[in-house]
């Protein structure tokens, strides 16, 4: 038994996200169950295990792609089971288990540490344990000061109970970048389009939890990294770049923001902007878009939020290494800099890596997907497949009438975007780094262009 308790722990410590799979997977087949049984329905019946499981997988993933109207589909415990799987797919299961193991002073190995650092995008295991209370601690006040906020909209407007529900709901979906909805109108926050403070408060708690965790850490601390830098950088140039361009592309568009006053074609520009990176909130119908702007939304979503984030996509500093190194290139620089230091050639590698590997993923799935679909147009699968892809929940085609197939293609779409490309291959890359070619070869001359 010692020896099998030995190999397990050298396995994990040398494949240290082959245990946060098995978690998400876990977590997925018992939301799914869960969420099939007749208690969590409004209609009183088992539900459909495709629908059950791509619920529980959109929840997890903390995508917010779904099969219909939540509300309408699932009863207050269906609702609560896809709030849990969310709020355990955000702060990410492990965490969670270190704390209970906290609670329950319960030694942690090295390999359990090696394992949480890793689903938290750290790059040692250094320090870890008080970060995990930084993280569900934060995790837990900017979530209650949301509800608490937007209570003071809800309460009034469906009464206590039910008010404070939405306001808990709402507040745990923006802040875990879910997307996930209980309105119960069918078609996500159209109906609060004009309300400035919900929307605001909706967009706050999007913008900070798709900061990522280690960003919070250093803003607290006041002293902010490079990495830190790139984020913030990135994020605000994103966010800038995405409000002008929905103006300019949908100002004269009646079916999204062309009938709204300037103050509210404004605001519902900025909450597109914020929510295509990483939520999924709708105030209208994405479908409804001009080209244009599903393409924009497609590039917005693909890059996503930042590492260690509750947001998906190849990330914020992933997108800007692969930018600074282009210009400095082209510039004639053989040394890529930023603020005064250099990017390591392995972080452009992997940077590069990761985009050409999400590429192929996307561009096959949207193939697949297309050919499966054949009366949707291409655009609407493209961006509703990088939407499951980046975790991002915006549909501009109808999910419920994609072919089985189709939908478990989405499943699988969302499921390598919540873990993300880095962590599935973070045990390859492991063992590329200890085996490295001990041979050198001449120097190739190929000409580029």
């Amino acid at each position: 038994m010692k020896n099998k308790g030995k190999f397990f722990s050298n396995f994990i410590s040398h494949n240290p996200m082959i245990l946060v799979i098995i978690g998400f997977i876990s977590i997925i087949l018992a939301g799914t169950f869960l969420l099939m049984l007749p208690i969590s329905n409004n209609n009183g019946e088992w539900l459909s295990p495709l629908s059950a499981l791509f619920t529980a997988t959109s929840a997890t993933c903390v995508t917010g792609l779904t099969i219909g109207d939540t509300q309408t589909i699932f009863t207050f415990f269906g609702q609560f089971v896809i709030l849990c799987m969310i709020q355990v797919g955000g702060l990410g299961f492990m965490s969670l288990a270190m704390i209970l193991m906290m609670v329950m002073r319960k030694a942690i190995s090295f390999s359990e540490r090696i394992v949480l650092s890793s689903s938290l995008g750290l790059s040692s295991a250094g320090g870890i344990l008080a970060f995990v209370r930084l993280v569900v601690g934060g995790t837990l006040i900017i979530e209650g000061t949301g509800a608490l906020l937007l209570s003071f909209y809800f309460i009034p407007k469906y009464g206590f109970f039910s008010g404070l529900w939405k306001s808990v709901f709402h507040a745990i979906s923006a802040f875990c970048n879910a997307g996930f909805d209980i309105l119960g109108n069918g078609d996500s926050l159209a109906s609060i389009r004009g309300n400035g403070y919900v929307l605001t408060i909706l967009i706050l708690l999007t913008i900070i939890g798709g900061l990522g965790f280690i960003v919070w850490k250093e803003l607290i601390n006041r002293k902010l990294s490079i990495y830190s830098k790139m984020v913030l950088v990135m994020s605000g140039t994103l966010l800038l770049f995405g409000t002008v361009f929905y103006l300019l592309a949908e100002w004269n568009n009646p079916s999204t923001i062309g009938n709204m006053s300037v103050g509210g074609k404004i605001l519902n520009a900025l909450f597109s902007s914020v929510t295509m990176r990483t939520v999924g909130f709708a105030t209208f119908d994405f479908s409804l878009f001009n080209e244009p702007s599903k393409i924009i939304s497609s590039l917005l979503m693909f890059i996503g939020g930042s590492s260690g984030s509750t947001a998906g996509g190849i990330k914020t500093v992933t997108f800007f290494v692969l930018l600074i190194t282009a210009l400095q290139v082209s510039c004639g620089r053989s040394k890529i800099q930023f603020r005064g230091r250099s990017i390591a050639q392995e972080d452009i590698y992997r940077s590069f890596s990761l985009f050409f590997i999400a590429c192929a993923i996307v561009l096959t799935s949207t193939l697949s997907v297309g050919f499966l679909t054949p009366k949707a147009p291409l655009i609407d699968i493209l961006f509703t497949c990088i939407s499951a892809f980046a975790t991002v929940g915006c549909a501009a085609y109808n999910i419920a009438s994609m072919p089985a197939l189709s939908k478990i293609i989405l499943i699988l779409l969302m499921f390598m975007g919540r873990l993300g490309i880095l962590s599935i291959t973070l045990a390859i890359m492991i063992r590329l780094n200890r085996n490295k070619d001990k041979i050198s070869y001449p120097k190739a001359n190929i000409l580029i262009g």
